[in-house]
């Protein structure tokens, strides 16, 4: 009977071994090692500040920068809308004229108008651009559209137009861009 109970009493602690070994294991694998780090103020007022984040560039700032980066993509006008942005997608634009003619990658110059897209950027990425001018645009209303024609890597940013009129500062218009097909009216412009 004692050597029964010696048996069971050393199967018993071998099982619980191996428990305690796979259990381990199993813990460790599972679970990241944490150490815990009592709130000392001792110790939190000894840690270095973090650094501050850089500035953020200003709108004005961001305005200017746009500005001067259309100044130097295509040509140029009495009336000059161009389409600028950073990632690796095809977004085109589209200047709906007063006559109703539509200014875009299928129908680049109106002969009417002497509206023409001059630029057109089917691959996106850095510094992508797309420019309608007009020399002598007639009057009436100008409707600015973007169209996200087709992703290629990146799924969508920033878009910013600049509208340059003469007798007018240049205005820029931020326009996000997020999906394939999707299209967003940006500014209707009034030529008098």
């Amino acid at each position: 009977m004692n050597r029964l109970k010696a048996i069971l009493y050393g199967t018993y602690v071998i099982l619980i071994m191996l428990l305690l070994i796979f259990g381990l294991r199993y813990c460790n694998r599972t679970q990241p090692n944490i150490i815990h780090i009592p709130d000392n103020p001792v110790l939190r007022d000894s840690l270095p500040e973090p650094e501050p984040e850089p500035e953020q560039p200003t709108n004005q700032e961001q305005n200017r920068e746009a500005i001067e980066r259309a100044e130097d993509v295509g040509e140029s006008g009495d009336l000059k809308v161009t389409l600028l942005w950073d990632f690796y997608s095809d977004i085109d634009l589209h200047v709906i004229e007063p006559n109703r003619n539509e200014i875009f990658y299928g129908n680049k110059r109106s002969r009417a108008t002497g509206g023409f897209l001059d630029v057109d950027n089917t691959a996106g990425g850095r510094n992508s651009a797309e420019n309608i001018f007009w020399e002598n645009p007639p009057a009436g209303k100008y409707i600015v559209k973007l169209k996200y024609y087709e992703v290629k890597q990146d799924h969508g940013g920033k878009c910013t137009v600049v509208v340059k009129q003469a007798g007018k500062e240049p205005r820029t218009y931020d326009v996000q861009m997020s999906r394939s097909k999707e299209v967003k009216h940006v500014v209707d412009i009034i030529i008098e």
